[in-house]
């Protein structure tokens, strides 16, 4: 699997945040549990603008999972498109964090999986709904304000997903078996599955 993912955005460092100037930024997780912003509008720069989260020191204790970051790697990462100052992480201590990027602290951490969570998608019309997808054979879609949600149950690890750009209520998923799953978040069970 890959051991660096990232996800483009339109957000700052602190100063441009509170300033509100926005920029094209790119964050990027790897297998440490921070989370790098870095500012594609300066060239030949050797050092991210900002750092998420804080280094963890090797210990035989394992870290607390909160909101100074996560305690294991970061296996995913989603922009909000509609609040750009807001960024979900998904690790593999089995935590969704919410970063607000004005203050460059994690505001809420999210225990909603049992498993790693690789895959994670903000709603492209409702600026509060993530969708997530975790290596427990869930996806869950959670409105972030009343942390209210649900979650089915699919046929393997999830590895991907992304919401339907033509159906609002509709998101598709990727499984370690190999299927793509269409569900509908008003329904019980998936519409369809596609084996591949």
């Amino acid at each position: 699997s890959s051991g660096i993912n990232a996800e483009y955005g339109d957000a700052g460092d602190q100063e441009e945040m509170e300033a509100r100037q926005p920029g094209n930024y790119l964050a990027v997780g790897c297998m440490s549990p921070q989370i790098e912003i870095w500012d594609l509008d300066i060239i030949n720069t050797s050092e991210p603008v900002a750092l998420l989260g804080e280094r963890v020191k090797q210990s035989k204790k394992k870290p607390k999972v909160g909101t100074k970051g996560h305690s294991d790697a970061v296996m995913s990462l989603s922009w909000n498109r509609q609040t750009p100052n807001i960024l979900a992480s998904g690790g593999a201590d089995n935590t969704i964090l919410l970063w607000d990027l004005e203050t460059a602290s994690a505001k809420e951490c999210l225990k909603i999986h049992t498993g790693k969570i690789p895959a994670l998608s903000w709603h492209l019309a409702e600026p509060t709904t993530l969708l997530s997808g975790s290596y427990d054979h869930t996806c869950s879609v959670l409105d972030c304000r009343t942390q209210n949600g649900r979650s089915w149950t699919l046929d393997g690890e999830v590895e991907s997903i992304t919401w339907h750009r033509s159906s609002p209520f509709s998101f598709v998923a990727g499984t370690s078996e190999g299927s793509a799953v269409c569900v509908d978040i008003r329904q019980e069970k998936p519409l369809f599955t596609i084996a591949a």
